[in-house]
Formats: structure tokens, C-alpha cells, sequence
């Protein structure tokens, strides 16, 4: 895996997929790997995080199967593989107009929490967080940030499922379902 060390990868729409409906039945060391694939890390961050020569198999899988793409690494990325592009400074001026989102695709939009509701917000999120780091440390801590970001209870419920998946790629089963049992009273509060 020296060789690769820079090399950055991504998830396709083919492991966001399998992530979502384990559409394509991957074994779960190599769905934690994929899970671990975030198009930030290297390859030498994830060996840190995985040491072996089982992850150099696994990713080499991945990208043959189609599940990963090069971001940037010694090598010309992938053919239409673009790098993320870096986010313009704010020149003040409008934003560029978008397309409109298609509503089958785009996720709802959250609804913000209620000037009282933030407290409780805050508190449903440490919990949350803590409960993801208790099951599986540091594996955990970039899904952390994310919940700590949620804006609204539907946002945070919405973060609950990839944090079961990735609990139960780190830990396995058991894990993640004691994960949601604990979560349970989140998921269904009105």
C-alpha cells in the first residue's frame, strides 16, 4: 500500500448503494472499509486506521468493482474523476444561480428547531454522540461532528441510520442494534 499512500478515493453512487440497501452484498470488513472511504483520507490515514495487507486487497476490490474512484494521488485520477473543486471566497456579489433540486431525489429540508426545542436539540445530540462513541471510538468521530452539525430533530434522525451502519461495520450486529435500542426513544419522538 506505500505506493498508494497519497492516493485519495470516493465513493460512486454504486457503495453509496450498498451503504444505503446492501444492495450488492459486500462482507462486513470490506463495508467497514468502504464506510471508512470518505474522499479526504489517504490511503496511508486509512492503513493507520486498518494496518495490513487486507486493506490494500480490499481497496484494490473496491476500485475494480466500481464501488470507489481515485480523487488525487501519484497518478492522473480516474477518467471523469474530478477533484472536489475548492470553494470560491465570498466576493459579496449573489450566488450563482442552481438548477432546481429534483424533489424525488433532494432530501426534505429540515425544519429549524423551535427557539426552545435548541436546548433539547443540544442535549439529543450529545447523547447521540455519545452513545456512537461509546460504541465504536474514533471510527466514529467524523459522523460526531456531523450530528453536533444537525440543525433540527429531522436532521438528527436522518444521521441515525449511517450511524447504525457504521456502528455495526466497526462493531458488527450486536452493536448496532443495541445502538438503535438505545436511539429508539429519538427515532419516534413526535
Amino acid at each position: 500500500m506505500e505506493h498508494d499512500a497519497h492516493l485519495i478515493l470516493h465513493k460512486t453512487d454504486k457503495a453509496l448503494q450498498e451503504l444505503r440497501h446492501r444492495t450488492y452484498g459486500l462482507n462486513p470488513r470490506v463495508r467497514q472499509i468502504l464506510i471508512l472511504i470518505d474522499g479526504r483520507r489517504s490511503c496511508r490515514e486509512l492503513a493507520r486506521m486498518m494496518p495490513g495487507q487486507e486493506l490494500a486487497q480490499c481497496v484494490q476490490m473496491l476500485q475494480e468493482q466500481g464501488f470507489v474512484q481515485r480523487v488525487r494521488g501519484d497518478g492522473p485520477a480516474d477518467p471523469g474523476t474530478a477533484a472536489p473543486r475548492p470553494t470560491p471566497p465570498d466576493t459579496g456579489s449573489a450566488p450563482p444561480r442552481q438548477a432546481p433540486a429534483d424533489p424525488r431525489t433532494s432530501p426534505p429540508r429540515p425544519t429549524p428547531a423551535a427557539p426552545g426545542a435548541t436546548a433539547e436539540l443540544h442535549a439529543l445530540q450529545r447523547r447521540v454522540v455519545r452513545l456512537l462513541l461509546d460504541a465504536i471510538g474514533p471510527h466514529g468521530d467524523e459522523l460526531a461532528i456531523r450530528v453536533e452539525r444537525s440543525r433540527s430533530l429531522d436532521e438528527l434522525r436522518a444521521l441515525l441510520p449511517a450511524a447504525a451502519s457504521v456502528v455495526e461495520a466497526v462493531s458488527g450486529r450486536p452493536a448496532s442494534l443495541r445502538f438503535l435500542e438505545r436511539v429508539a426513544s429519538i427515532r419516534d419522538t413526535p
